[in-house]
């Protein structure tokens, strides 16, 4: 991480997709605490959902035995939030050095743009899902996590993608497009600790304009993909139904879920 000194405290800042961050195990290191307590006090945190996330990511990392575990990423202001529930003298003089720390590192990007990476350009994996296919996964994956209690976000988060590299032995983005449909069937299906299951609707005829019913998750497919080819639309809706799917038009289905 790019580390910002202040005085003898060493704050631990990154610039993420353009935003100055720390993490839920720098603050844990730094402050003293076990990064279990780190996070439930994340979970805990009074604030509204859109402040959530827009300041805490769901990350994940590997200990020391390798295997996966929940973190956070934070903005200054999610972390300003956090650390108002950390007293104590020594608590006082490290929110006072991350918050120095951050402001330097806003002021030197300010001043020095360059000093920004150049955006990479997204190119999809030969053989792997196309960029819009990920975008779908990626969209399912959030819509269901964020459907969750926030204590439950981070660890759901990992049950998806761990989901998919244990299927299929490989990252969503280096699985072949040929198994999307199943990999949109497997992430929507998946159980998720905390989530509310409701007892499944009986099948609708099915129709062009694909809106999936994913135990209270709606999204509509033809944000993500384009669907010029109107053969394979018919071919992926008849699989989304095989998989036990709900197809239907948008407007039945809001007239269903307004009655």
């Amino acid at each position: 991480m790019n580390a910002i000194t202040t005085t003898e405290f060493n704050p631990s800042l990154a610039v993420i997709n353009g935003t100055i961050k720390t993490t839920s195990l720098k603050v844990a290191e730094h402050f003293g605490k076990q990064h279990k307590n780190v996070l439930q006090a994340i979970d805990r945190l009074e604030c509204s959902l859109e402040f959530n996330q827009l300041n805490f990511q769901p990350v994940e990392y590997s200990d020391a035995k390798g295997e996966k575990r929940p973190a956070y990423e934070m903005t200054k202001d999610g972390f300003t939030f956090l650390a108002m529930g950390f007293t104590g003298k020594e608590a006082a003089k490290w929110k006072e050095a991350y918050i120095n720390a951050f402001n330097k590192m806003a002021e030197q990007l300010s001043s020095n743009p360059l000093q920004l990476p150049e955006p990479k350009t997204k190119k999809a994996l030969l053989n792997g899902l196309t960029l819009e296919m990920q975008d779908c996964v990626k969209a399912i994956v959030r819509d269901r996590v964020a459907a969750l209690p926030r204590h439950k976000q981070a660890k759901a988060a990992i049950t998806c993608w761990s989901a998919i590299k244990s299927k299929y032995g490989k990252t969503y983005k280096e699985v072949e497009p040929e198994h999307f449909t199943s990999i949109v069937s497997l992430v929507g299906r998946l159980p998720l600790e905390g989530e509310l299951i409701e007892k499944k609707a009986p099948m609708p005829q099915t129709d062009t304009e694909i809106i999936l019913d994913c135990r209270r998750i709606v999204r509509e497919l033809s944000d993500y993909l384009d669907w010029e080819d109107a053969n394979r639309k018919q071919i992926v809706i008849k699989e989304l139904v095989n998989d036990g799917y709900i197809v239907m038009k948008k407007d039945a289905l809001l007239e269903k879920l307004a009655a």
